[in-house]
């Protein structure tokens, strides 16, 4: 029998280095392994795959990074179902579930939110004239796909180490990886090659809460749907504190601690 296929989780980072004669160059890496897409190379994808995007703007030398406002245009719409994904607090953006995309493949380009060539925030002029993407994406399956920027993505990287990675809205790593939510929020949960992914409650704050988890007020352990996209359902817990870990069928071990603080 052969082994079933893990979903697997791509978050691409477009940095873009700007110059002081107003020309610039951009890299594309991904976030997770930090490793560089060989230009040209197409990043193979599969049903349940998610992909998302983040955008980046550097001087030489600098070590603080913009993360503007951007959109993605896609030359094919069967890839995802849209032929754009607007982001428009900068950051990182929603994680696209691939579609019914047989044998296709897509270019992408990321432009301002607007559609027109970057405006450097660092300087007062124009970037080029967009920036075509480095790499392609193929794959073939059938997929879900959700355009909601959620409130955190919640990156667990690598299912052998237990480390994780909160990103708030605007893509900024959250400290101790304790979020503020609230009721209706959304939140991303992506795990690169986990099966079964889920989220496991534990142990709370000194504050007694009414719900077993902020997503439901029946499990304390709730699988994450394919396209990693959770609503928080808790309207009763406010100042409550939710402890959570990562667990997946295919990992040794459960991910680092996480709290959910509700507002």
């Amino acid at each position: 029998m052969s082994a079933i296929r893990a979903d697997q989780t791509n978050l691409i980072k477009v940095k873009i280095t700007v110059y002081p004669d107003g020309t610039a160059s951009n890299t594309v890496v991904s976030y997770l392994s930090d490793t560089r897409y060989p230009t040209g190379d197409i990043l193979q994808v599969g049903a349940g795959d998610t992909v998302a995007w983040r955008v980046e703007l550097v001087e030489p030398g600098s070590r603080t990074a913009l993360t503007p406002p951007f959109l993605i245009k896609f030359a094919n719409r069967q890839m995802f179902g849209v032929d754009r994904l607007p982001v428009p607090r900068g950051g990182t953006s929603a994680f696209l579930s691939v579609l019914d995309i047989l044998d296709h493949q897509s270019d992408w380009k990321i432009t301002d939110i607007t559609g027109r060539d970057f405006v450097s925030p660092v300087l007062p002029r124009k970037i080029g004239s967009g920036f075509d993407s480095d790499i392609r994406i193929h794959g073939n399956g059938v997929g879900s796909i959700s355009l909601t920027q959620p409130k955190y993505s919640i990156l667990w990287g690598n299912i052998a180490t237990p480390a994780v990675t909160v990103l708030d809205a605007a893509g900024c790593s959250v400290a101790n990886r304790i979020m503020t939510v609230n009721s209706d929020d959304q939140v991303s949960v992506q795990a690169s090659g986990a099966t079964n992914l889920a989220i496991r409650f534990g142990q709370n704050g000194e504050k007694e809460v009414t719900w077993p988890s902020p997503f439901n007020k029946a499990d304390v352990e709730i699988l994450v749907p394919g396209s990693g996209l959770m609503e928080i359902k808790d309207d009763k817990d406010s100042g409550g504190q939710f402890c959570f870990v990562l667990k997946a069928d295919n990992a040794s071990g459960s991910s680092d601690i996480c709290t959910m603080v509700m507002v």
